[in-house]
């Protein structure tokens, strides 16, 4: 979701001081805002990654910090793309997943659509996925999500499908399916519920705003949401086949 901050100098529409410190001052917020603005049109051309960096610490040069949390690969760093217009699954979500899925994630196909940087399919091959598809168009993030494939060793296990998750999402067979959409988008969760209700996977996790969760539909298709789990602003709703 996206917040706007505006500022104003307190003494209305004509306040704007003739002074030539006053112009300055102008100046130096106009070229602000058309500093924000373009970065807002930067990351608007990188949609799959959008809106999605909240609650993880920052480096000096914009970076978002991030570990793998269980597993083989326990405390490696992950990159991602640079700036505060990205938001991997928070760690504390990460880790709730990955406690419900243990019981079915050895030697499974994890599908990981809008990878981003590939955090949650990087996790899934750590506490031992056989392998892990990722679905990425942004080229920012697919440039971090394959240093981070090839810094951990792991190429053999991983495909990368650099394409939009909703056009493609059912061209890969997978035991689990992890959705995370950007948020402004809802659309894409829509298509993708409806083309895997026609062709149904084991098992749909799709992580999405709180307030979003009335706007899923309980059953698209052969899918019918079975579990819902909520951490604060978060949540995933669990999809699996039901006649």
């Amino acid at each position: 979701m996206r917040c706007d901050t505006s500022t104003t100098n307190g003494s209305g529409a004509t306040g704007w001081r003739s002074s030539d410190s006053g112009t300055d001052d102008r100046l130096r917020r106009l070229s602000v805002r058309a500093s924000e603005q373009h970065a807002t049109e930067d990351a608007s051309d990188h949609p799959s990654y959008l809106f999605r960096t909240c609650g993880h610490p920052v480096s000096s040069e914009n970076e978002v910090t991030m570990r793998v949390i269980g597993g083989e690969f326990r405390s490696r760093k992950l990159k991602t793309p640079a700036g505060d217009s990205v938001r991997p699954t928070p760690d504390r979500l990460r880790e709730a997943l990955f406690n419900i899925l243990s019981p079915r994630i050895v030697d499974s196909v994890f599908l990981d659509a809008y990878a981003g940087s590939g955090s949650v399919g990087i996790e899934a091959l750590s506490r031992g996925a056989k392998r892990s598809i990722f679905i990425e168009k942004s080229r920012a993030a697919l440039r971090a999500l394959q240093e981070n494939i090839a810094a951990l060793g792991i190429k053999e296990r991983c495909e990368v499908c650099p394409d939009s998750a909703s056009t493609v999402i059912t061209r890969f067979a997978a035991d689990i399916v992890f959705l995370d959409p950007p948020y402004p988008r809802e659309i894409e969760y829509v298509r993708c519920l409806e083309a895997l209700g026609g062709q149904p996977r084991p098992l749909i996790v799709v992580q999405h705003t709180s307030k979003f969760t009335s706007q899923l539909k309980e059953q698209y298709g052969a899918l019918r949401r079975v579990r819902l789990v909520s951490q604060g602003d978060n949540s995933m709703s669990f999809y699996e086949p039901r006649e």
